[in-house]
């Protein structure tokens, strides 16, 4: 009797820990020295570097989706826009010019589901919107985080179908949170 009682404490002491210490077993730390951020991404996911404009793209693995739920990671240089302007562009204006960019880009598009600031765990403050598009054979939704620092903007994509994204959510707002820039000019 003894040794089964000791035995279910270590049992109990090991999943404890896996709980206390294994919160970031889910996600790997990208780091993108060029680009001067880091962001945890899925583990489990498929990351591809480069892909369409994106620093970094992280796709789940999931049975034959109509769409493949995606975290993207891009970064712009903002200096030719502010020499234009001939001062720095505010995260406000740059925001509110992708908001009009997206209408363009993607008509019909429903961008009043969700938005407003967002804070990461460095504390750099973002802006977030999150809106739905309907293709002609699956209904998106989006949640997208922008923040600026110095000359760059950082925007994190995430993409998932409407009917999926409540399953994907948590870690999305984990994803985003996470953001680390190291951008000093």
């Amino acid at each position: 009797m003894k040794k089964s009682c000791g035995k279910r404490k270590s049992g109990l002491a090991v999943a404890l820990l896996l709980v206390l210490f294994g919160c970031e077993f889910w996600a790997s730390r990208y780091v993108s020295q060029e680009h001067k951020f880091s962001i945890l991404l899925p583990s489990k996911w498929e990351k591809e570097e480069g892909f369409a404009g994106s620093v970094v793209l992280a796709k789940a693995v999931e049975e034959e989706p109509q769409y493949r739920t995606n975290i993207s990671v891009s970064v712009g240089n903002l200096e030719e826009i502010q020499a234009n302007m001939r001062r720095m562009i505010s995260l406000e204006e740059y925001f509110e010019a992708n908001k009009a960019q997206l209408l363009a880009v993607l008509p019909g598009a429903k961008l009043n589901v969700q938005e407003g600031e967002i804070v990461t765990t460095k504390n750099e403050k973002g802006r977030v919107l999150s809106f739905d598009y309907d293709t002609e054979d699956v209904k998106i939704r989006f949640l997208v985080a922008v923040w600026i620092k110095n000359s760059r903007a950082y925007t994190i994509s995430c993409s998932s179908e409407v009917d999926r994204f409540s399953q994907y959510v948590t870690i999305f707002n984990k994803v985003i949170r996470s953001l680390k820039i190291n951008a000093k000019n």
